[in-house]
Formats: structure tokens, sequence, C-alpha cells
């Protein structure tokens, strides 16, 4: 078979699709590469939809990788829909290594919808190595709460330098991309691996500005992940960047991702620290932190000296104590003691 496929990847493609897909899309790739017209020919003429719909995904793929630009205009002929979604952003972030203005004018361009956010956030992404100013700027810009959505169908675009990383077989779809939630989890990694400081200053900007109408304030501004994900690289430079935060919500966000990380994240548990930091935050979120914290000791510790000892020293009320204690140790009146 790899004989056959060097030779005549044409018949090579033929015969995996007989085989039930064996490596049907490795041998459709090679077959582009040298063919395109008449493999594409080929993949209209298919009569199984699943597997047309799925070659049909690879070659926009390659036509990116080949073009990002004409890759592009390909993806925005395409219907609405899923694969329009996935090939737009795909085009995009390919875009952007050779022409990021062009990519973020083609972005922003694009209607205010989630596949509007997740292409600025790949955008952001590809340019947190070569230009975290930016980036930066993309971060700000950023609709979070929108592109933390979770959405039934697959939003999702795959590695433009891993294209072919899909199923093999017959009828099964094998994306590797991922939901607006893990985009917006993935973006946060890149940016927090290429500029750090740069990435957590424009967070805690926009903490300060923004003001979100409900729920979690993490799903709009991810400053406490941002914190978290650079406290599990340089847990000292976290840690000096939030001593320097002023009071406010971009100092209580860091607070939290640096106390989950010091709970839950680095090698040893330190509840003590984390207790410390909890102390810095504001008013309304300080009992918050410092239930969180004494809560994951106690399942560390159930007997709870070590945390009982610690809360004697908090400069705290007596009443704010004698809560925290409950949280150790709860009384035998208490309708939620186990």
């Amino acid at each position: 078979m790899k004989g056959l496929a060097k030779n005549d990847p044409a018949a090579a493609t033929a015969l995996a699709l007989e085989k039930d897909g064996d490596n049907l899309d490795g041998h459709f790739n090679q077959w582009l590469d040298c063919e395109p017209e008449k493999a594409l020919a080929w993949m209209r003429g298919l009569s199984n939809p699943a597997i047309r719909r799925r070659l049909e995904d690879l070659a926009m793929t390659q036509a990116i990788v080949r073009d990002p630009a004409a890759g592009l205009e390909q993806a925005r002929q395409l219907p609405p829909g899923r694969s329009q979604a996935t090939h737009t952003v795909e085009a995009i972030t390919a875009l952007s290594r050779q022409d990021p203005a062009a990519a973020q004018a083609a972005a922003e361009a694009l209607p205010s919808t989630h596949t509007q956010q997740l292409a600025l956030a790949a955008l952001a992404g590809s340019l947190a190595s070569s230009d975290p100013t930016a980036a930066a700027a993309l971060v700000t810009s950023l609709d979070w709460e929108l592109l933390n959505r979770s959405y039934p169908s697959q939003w999702a675009y795959r590695s433009i330098d891993n294209p072919s990383a899909r199923g093999g077989h017959t009828g099964h779809t094998g994306h590797t991309g991922y939901t607006g939630q893990a985009a917006a989890e993935t973006t946060l990694t890149q940016l927090m691996s290429a500029a750090p400081q740069v990435t957590l200053d424009a967070l805690a900007t926009l903490a300060t500005t923004s003001e979100p109408p409900s729920g979690p304030f993490d799903r709009w501004v991810p400053l406490a992940k941002a914190v978290q994900k650079w406290a599990a690289m340089e847990p000292e430079a976290a840690s000096g960047w939030l001593k320097n935060q002023p009071p406010g919500a971009a100092r209580d966000l860091g607070i939290e991702g640096l106390s989950d990380w010091l709970i839950s994240g680095s090698a040893e548990p330190d509840y003590a620290a984390a207790l410390a930091w909890a102390g810095a935050a504001s008013e309304e979120r300080q009992f918050q932190f410092y239930e969180k914290t004494l809560s994951a000791w106690k399942r560390k510790d159930p007997k709870g000296a070590a945390a009982t000892a610690a809360v004697d020293t908090l400069p705290i009320s007596t009443e704010t104590r004698n809560r925290l204690l409950k949280v150790i140790n709860p009384t035998n009146d208490d309708p939620f003691a186990k």
C-alpha cells in the first residue's frame, strides 16, 4: 500500500475507501497535493454523504494551508453552519502568520457572533509570541462571556499545523478542535506562555472597567485563570505581580487564581499562604476565600488542628472567626454537619 500511495495516490485513495476508510484521509491528502482537481471531482461523486463531508473539510483545510487568503474566501462561500465557522477561523489563524493586519481586519469584519470571537481568540493566541502588545489589545476587546458559552454543536477548528489530525474510519467526523469554552482556555494558555505580564495587565484593565450583568465574573474577565496559569509556571512572578495590584476587582480575581493554585495546583498545597492572600481580598470576597481554603484544608486534614491554629492567628473579628471555626469543626446542632 505504501508503494501504491506514492506512485498512484488516486488508486490508493479508492482502495482505502473500499477497505472501510483505512487511512483514507492520508491518501486523499496526498492526491490533493499532486492532482487537486481530479481529487476534488472524485470526492464530489462519492455516494456516502458522511465521507464526502469529511473529505470536503480536509480539502478546505488543505486549500487554507496552500493559500490562507484564498482559503478564507472559499470559507466565506460555504453555507452558514459549523463547517463555515470552522474553516473561517482556521483561515484567519493561518493568515495571521503571514499578514497579521489582514487577519485582524478579516476577523473584525465578521458578524458579531460566536465565530468572530473564536477567530479573534485564535488571532490573539497566534500573535502572543510575535506581537504581545497587539495580542493584549485583542484580549481587552474579546467578548469573553460570549466566547465561554457552550454550544451543542462542534464549533471547532483544527490546528493548521496538523490538518490531517482526524479520524480515519468511515463515518467518523474525527474533529480535534474545541468548543468556545476550550478556545478561551487555549488562548489564555498561549498568551500566558508568551507574554504573561502584558496579558495580566490587559485583563486587569478589563476587570476594572467591566461590569458583568450577572453570573460568575470570571466568565467575562478570565483573570483568575490567567494568574493560576502563571503561578503554575512562575509562582514568584505571579505573586509579585499580584502584590502590586491596588484593591478592587482585578486584585480579587488574582487572589482567587493564586489561591486556587496554592490549594490544588502546586505540588504541595500551602493552605497558610492561601489564607494570607484571602486576607488581602476585598471585604465582599474575603470570607468566601477563607472558607474555600479551610474546606480544602479540612479534606486534607480532617482533624483540623493546623487549620484551627491558623484561624486563631488571622486578624479578623470574633464573629468571623467563629464562622470559620465551624467550617473546620461543624457543631452537632448544625443541620449541615456531617
